[in-house]
């Protein structure tokens, strides 16, 4: 009996025939029996769990104690530090609410309340600055902010026009508005003095310029470093350079034409580049040089997003899985119902099920664990004995849609209920592909031998698209706790072999790092 191992390692890859030999990566040659391979059409798989292995991506759990008052929309989510508190700040149905120490949502509108943006495409531009929480509603109001301890929000503008802007940045310690209520409003870009006065502060009129080559209103703003930002429309990508002594401080300079982004909270920056949707090309890299497109592995699912929907696209970075995140409408869905995931650092796409509006990254603080640590200074003992007290910390991705719940990534279950994970791997790359090849065998390499079956399936053919029209057909089950190496006695006879394999209930995790086919070729012993 022959054996080839493959290890499903690298990320979803849907833009080719699933026998494309962009699909494999042989990792002994010449003798070419162990690949890695791609997933060419799975769900909920997680490749930062375990490294060198694949494994079930994490489900939900509540994160919030109770729903707010609206619970019908989320259309922002921030966390604030200032240094010594954090707060947690949830925009929904034109109100905002912190979370008080319960994890209970507190309005903390105007004494006289106004109701904010509310309609779908009304995602929130927020920036953090100076200890403030600071928003712009889309352009319908003028801009509000929040600093802990607050009881009521207050206006950001307190002297001159108070503008009504679409986007926020700060840039050279100065804020950014852009898309304002003037004329000419959605080319404009204006900003405040630097380290701004907060009881009169005021974008004046002197402080204003316009985004160069003004053909397309500008979609979103971004920065690379403090000193560099950069203005998109959905045509054009301008630079936004910062003279801190220079009159205007502030020059803009068109950098590249036909490349753009859909929408500001597309914008998502790793701190070296700015990563976005491109409403020709789908998502791609811009580090300030010719931007690089980064999705033709997922080609199929971008074809999937409406064009009438890009501006629901939503991102964020997650610094301690190095990942981009986005969540998006696909196969044609009015509303976001998929995560795209990009590993920074293998370029490598996945992607998971679930619904959410908006996403953020909160660092939160687990059951309040203390630990004491006497401080060591020089060899010996300070005359009186300092102390240091630290929590565990954890950042997670906490993200909210029309329940009036916040959720976080962890557990292994969707919200308490089963939770669906797999991969479908490529046409398995046996020799020569003419040949009847009858599988015997299926050894899995499991990490965590945890009570939980693996489910197989399995479809063949004499061609690429009987293989890819044929049903999947259930093989069996391999319990990943058995007493010795988990294996599937299957007998399965084709020339071309595909396979399906994961897990559909909540609390079965997996961790797999190598899949082992023994075989006979046709006529062979």
């Amino acid at each position: 009996m022959k054996y080839l191992t493959i290890k499903p390692v690298l990320g979803l890859k849907n833009d080719c025939p699933i026998n494309h030999g962009s699909l494999f990566q042989v990792e002994d040659p010449p003798y070419n029996s162990v690949y890695l391979t791609h997933d060419t059409g799975g769900q909920n798989i997680d490749y930062e769990r375990k490294r060198g292995a694949c494994g079930k991506a994490y489900g939900r759990v509540q994160w919030s104690n109770s729903a707010n008052a609206q619970k019908t929309k989320c259309l922002g989510l921030c966390e604030l530090f200032n240094g010594t508190n954090r707060d947690y700040i949830y925009c929904d149905n034109g109100k905002i609410y912190v979370y008080d120490g319960s994890r209970d949502p507190v309005d903390t509108n105007l004494a006289t309340p106004v109701t904010f943006a509310a309609d779908n495409i009304d995602l929130y531009s927020i920036i953090t600055f100076g200890g403030y929480f600071i928003f712009a509603d889309r352009g319908e109001h003028t801009p509000y902010k929040w600093k802990h301890g607050d009881t009521y929000l207050t206006k950001l503008i307190l002297a001159g026009t108070e503008y009504k802007f679409r986007y926020l940045m700060h840039l050279g310690n100065r804020i950014i508005g852009a898309y304002s209520d003037q004329d000419n409003g959605d080319l404009e870009i204006r900003y405040t003095d630097i380290l701004p006065a907060w009881a009169t502060l005021t974008f004046a009129a002197a402080s204003q310029l316009y985004k160069p080559e003004g053909d397309h209103s500008i979609t979103g703003l971004g920065k690379i470093g403090h000193n560099t930002g950069f203005v998109f429309s959905d045509e054009d990508i301008s630079r936004l350079d910062y003279y801190s002594a220079a009159k205007p401080v502030y020059k803009a300079v068109r950098m590249f034409e036909n490349w753009g982004s859909v929408n500001h909270q597309a914008i998502v920056s790793d701190g070296v580049a700015l990563y976005s949707f491109d409403k020709s090309r789908g998502f791609f890299r811009f580090d300030g040089g010719e931007p690089q497109v980064i999705s033709d592995d997922i080609e199929e699912i971008i074809a999937s997003i409406g064009t009438s929907y890009y501006n629901l696209i939503f991102g964020k970075y997650i610094p301690h899985s190095d990942e981009m995140c986005w969540t998006i409408p696909a196969n044609g869905s009015a509303t976001p119902n998929k995560f795209l995931f990009l590993n920074r650092k293998t370029k490598g796409w996945r992607v998971e099920d679930k619904v959410a509006r908006c996403l953020d990254v909160w660092q939160t603080f687990s059951d309040e664990t203390w630990t004491e640590l006497a401080v060591l200074a020089g060899g010996v003992w300070p005359g009186e004995d300092g102390w240091t007290k630290y929590t565990t910390e954890s950042r997670l991705l906490v993200m909210g849609n029309t329940d009036g719940h916040l959720y976080m990534r962890s557990s292994e279950a969707d919200v308490a209920t089963d939770i669906d994970g797999y991969r479908i791997e490529p046409i398995i790359p046996f020799p020569d592909p003419k040949q009847f090849k009858r599988i015997l065998e299926i050894w899995i390499d499991c990490t965590h031998r945890v009570d939980a079956d693996l489910d197989f399936y399995w479809r063949g053919g004499n061609t690429v698209s009987e293989v890819k029209n044929a049903k999947w057909n259930s093989i069996g089950l391999i319990n990943m706790n058995a007493p010795t190496e988990p294996v599937l006695y299957p007998d399965l006879y084709a020339r071309l072999h595909q396979f399906k394999w994961g897990t559909d209930k909540k609390d079965e995790p997996f961790s797999i790092d190598a899949i082992r086919f023994g075989y006979y070729m046709q006529g062979q012993h």
